[in-house]
C-alpha cells in the first residue's frame, strides 16, 4: 500500500482545522478521534461536541502527490453519544 490519508480535526465554533495527521484508513483515525474524546483532555475536556473528524487527503508516498477529498467522517457529539452507551452497558 503506497497511499495514506490525512486527516484532521475541525473547530465548529472557531471555524478552524487542527494540524493534520496521516493515518492508515478511516477505521484508524476513527479509533484516534474516539480515544482523544474518551480521555477528555485539553479541547475535548470542554469543547468535544464541537470538534469533527475530517478526512482532508490522500497522500501517495511513492509521488508525493496529495488528492484532497473532504469528508466528514464523525462529530464530537456522535462519539460522546458512542462512549456514554459503551459505559451503560458495560454498567448493566
Amino acid at each position: 500500500m503506497h497511499n495514506i490519508k490525512m486527516f484532521a480535526l475541525y473547530d465548529t465554533k472557531a471555524n478552524v482545522y487542527d494540524t493534520p495527521v496521516f493515518l492508515m484508513n478511516e477505521v484508524h483515525a476513527k479509533r484516534w478521534f474516539f480515544t482523544m474524546i474518551q480521555r477528555g483532555e485539553g479541547k475535548f475536556e470542554y469543547f468535544k461536541d464541537e470538534i469533527e473528524l475530517h478526512e482532508l487527503a490522500t497522500f501517495d508516498v511513492l509521488t508525493g502527490k496529495i488528492t484532497a477529498k473532504k469528508t466528514i467522517l464523525q462529530e464530537g457529539k456522535q462519539i460522546r453519544k458512542e462512549i456514554e452507551n459503551n459505559e451503560n452497558s458495560d454498567a448493566a
